[in-house]
């Protein structure tokens, strides 16, 4: 199979891909039956049957990594209340008290606090939408 790993990181609508990037998003889909997810409301969502349409966002269903680390925070260094720990596309990390969404490049909870001046923050190399985690207890 064909390494298509660029195509699982894709952030821009259908007609922003050059054409050959759209073609082989395609044949990924259904000649190689890669899983495409589609951008939306609630973020990356898997489709089943998907029909490409100039104006959306999709990527492959990024493959599953060993390598891949989570983001991590020592809770109890964390006030009660701040349950929620993301980072966003340019590195960020902040706790909030509601679940955060993501919207364009960033996570939005209200209020939030940077959780990367805690000494015990650590990025992990999970991709950015996927570096939601929550203290224990409250998941």
């Amino acid at each position: 199979m064909p390494d298509y790993s660029d195509l699982e990181t894709l952030d821009v609508t259908f007609c922003e891909l050059p054409r050959k990037t759209q073609k082989r998003l395609v044949v990924a889909c259904y000649v190689d039956k890669r899983t495409v997810e589609i951008y939306g409301v609630g973020g990356w969502q898997e489709l089943s049957n998907p029909q490409f349409f100039l104006s959306t966002a999709y990527r492959l269903t990024p493959l599953p990594n060993p390598a891949l680390t989570p983001d991590s925070i020592n809770w109890s260094h964390v006030a009660q209340g701040l349950d929620y720990c993301a980072r966003d596309k340019g590195g960020a990390a902040y706790l909030s008290q509601d679940l955060p969404t993501i919207a364009s490049h960033t996570w939005c909870a209200a209020p939030h606090v940077r959780a990367d001046a805690f000494a015990s923050y650590r990025p992990g190399t999970v991709d950015w939408r996927d570096s939601l985690i929550t203290r224990p207890g409250k998941e």
